[in-house]
């Protein structure tokens, strides 16, 4: 996984939870550097091949609960049906709505490492705000 750019995040130890800060010139490069920066704490590895695609929509009342039911879908994914997501394309953004192509891969032990068990995306101290860079959003996970 390469990240553009124009789209960043950073870890940060938060107790016993772990935070993350998502950075990006548009909303749509900050939601995918927040689901890329959530799957970088969870495992590791290269896949062979180039995947399979698939289509995500979430809807919510803001650009917060957007974000944090954007990465829930995704981390549901994961869980329920080991796929890991391994590029994003964001079709459509609105506070209210987000559609984006994902490409998936299996998880496979002899491919990836799984470094750690998110729980939950939580709302402690979420907040989505625009800078002069661009959009910033700071999450914690329960781990």
């Amino acid at each position: 996984m390469t990240l553009p750019t124009h789209a960043s995040f950073e870890v940060a130890d938060h107790t016993a939870d772990v935070a993350l800060r998502a950075c990006g010139d548009s909303l749509a490069h900050l939601f995918i550097s927040a689901a890329r920066g959530m799957f970088t704490l969870i495992a590791e590895g290269e896949t062979p091949g180039d995947g399979y695609p698939g289509e995500v929509t979430v809807e919510s009342a803001d650009w917060e609960s957007l974000l944090v039911s954007w990465l829930r879908e995704l981390l549901f994914r994961f869980e329920l049906h080991s796929q890991l997501p391994v590029d994003f394309a964001i079709r459509d953004i609105s506070p209210q709505r987000l559609l984006a192509e994902v490409q998936w891969v299996n998880f496979d032990p002899q491919h990836h490492e799984l470094l750690r068990h998110i729980k939950a995306v939580t709302y402690h101290g979420l907040e989505v705000k625009q800078t002069d860079e661009g959009w910033e959003a700071t999450l914690v996970f329960d781990t």
